[in-house]
């Protein structure tokens, strides 16, 4: 399975740059940053401050970025591409395809590095926030908001621990949003957890 810096990619295009421009600033070849993005090498020490301010990230939060992370063996299926588009129509079927993108999550958590899932993990909770707030009243918005608990929640876990708990701040965000939707869902159980684990933080 190939690897790749699929959140280091990312965030070079969110701050409007191309490879090119990158390695311009870095003043470093092109061929080097594509280098980093695949994975076949490591930026230097000496240049990673200057990559960290470039990206406008931490330095913290540039380590993450540097991590070499498994490809995504599972894409979009049609279906949820289509709710994606027009997320007024996401029925049970795509909250059952969501809903087996978490379990794969939280099946690698156990295999994988949290920061080599942070990416994904990001992708899929905001797919299903977007789609949680679009989607039709009734079951299809139940079921879809406590999958957003839930994936709020797993956030906040793999956030705390890749930063070495060190992250409280964002996992507490994380676990907040998800006692949140809990409540509005006036569902007990999930509220608990959620706030369970704040206070595992907070220890």
């Amino acid at each position: 399975m190939a690897l790749k810096r699929h959140a280091l990619a990312r965030r070079r295009r969110a701050v409007g740059l191309t490879q090119e421009h990158l390695a311009e600033a870095l003043r470093v070849e092109r061929s080097t940053v594509a280098r980093w993005e695949s994975g076949k090498a490591e930026p230097q020490p000496w240049i990673r401050p200057r990559l960290a301010q470039v990206l406008e990230v931490t330095p913290e939060e540039l380590s993450r970025l540097l991590v070499v992370a498994p490809e995504d063996a599972s894409p979009l299926s049609e279906r949820t591409q289509y709710a994606m588009r027009y997320p007024s129509r996401v029925d049970l079927a795509t909250v059952a395809e969501l809903r087996d993108g978490m379990q794969s999550l939280g099946e690698r958590y156990d295999r994988l590095p949290s920061a080599a899932l942070l990416a994904h993990a990001g992708e899929h909770a905001s797919r299903v926030a977007f789609l949680a707030a679009e989607a039709p009243a009734g079951r299809v918005q139940r079921e879809m908001r406590v999958l957003q608990a839930d994936a709020a929640t797993f956030m906040g876990q793999l956030v705390w621990d890749a930063s070495q708990r060190r992250d409280h701040a964002t996992a507490r965000s994380y676990y907040a949003q998800s006692a949140e939707v809990a409540r509005h869902l006036r569902d007990p159980s999930a509220e608990g957890h959620a706030l369970l684990r704040t206070c595992y933080v907070a220890l």
